[in-house]
């Protein structure tokens, strides 16, 4: 269970610092062309290792109601 919502928070912490349309079309689309990590890079300008190493390291980091501002308001 514990991968499964650090997977969700790391999907949410993408799209906060790129966008919803990077993640949901761009990416998925270059995916079979780009394999992951090429489809990563071009989406959201960066490896999935540096988004890891900065979710895992600062973001994880916030206090609860820090983090809870990434997800959107709706």
């Amino acid at each position: 269970i514990i991968g499964y919502d650090l997977g969700a928070w790391f999907v949410a912490y993408v799209i906060h610092k790129t966008s919803e349309e990077a993640f949901r079309v761009g990416f998925y689309r270059d995916l079979n062309a780009k394999g992951f990590e090429g489809a990563f890079k071009k989406n959201f300008g960066k490896s999935s290792k540096a988004f890891l190493g900065k979710f895992h390291n600062i973001f994880l980091k916030l206090p609860p109601e820090q983090q809870l501002k990434i997800l959107p308001n709706k």
